[in-house]
């Protein structure tokens, strides 16, 4: 890819190096767009639409308990086959909700008042933050002098 080369293969098709395992499983990992670009080597360009349009990406957002697992695994796949780059910011911005949360029940208030302030930048619509919110809001109606 690139003027790279990914991996070498005997003419059977057989053996791969460790290297060029390793190689192959680097670049399929962490080069955005990487599979994409292998799609596009494996296949020509009608078949590759063909493909898209008969497998759309899935643009759920539902991030509730019963959907979490379905939503990340359709926004991978939609990153895969398309290189789009897919946001996961809801779902971002309720780890550090629920990261917050933790800090604080450990009484390290400054670090879950950091973790609220960058979920609700990630996601300021997040309904999770509403609680934080009124909290914020009650101690700042009951002890302004701190604020």
């Amino acid at each position: 890819m690139d003027g790279i080369r990914l991996a070498a293969c005997s003419a059977a098709g057989a053996k791969v190096s460790a290297t060029d395992a390793a190689q192959f499983t680097r670049f399929m990992r962490y080069v955005p767009g990487g599979h994409p670009q292998l799609l596009e080597r494996l296949a020509t360009p009608p078949q590759l639409d063909a493909l898209r349009a008969e497998h759309p990406c899935d643009a759920s957002e539902d991030f509730s308990d019963a959907q979490i697992l379905d939503t990340m695994l359709g926004k991978m796949e939609c990153m895969l086959s398309t290189g789009r780059q897919v946001t996961l910011t809801t779902m971002l911005g309720g780890a550090y909700k629920d990261l917050g949360d933790l800090l604080l029940m450990q009484y390290d208030s400054a670090r879950a008042w950091r973790s609220w302030d960058a979920g609700r930048r990630m996601s300021p619509a997040l309904p999770n933050f509403e609680a934080v919110n009124k909290f914020e809001a009650d101690l700042l109606a009951k002890n302004p002098q701190f604020f």
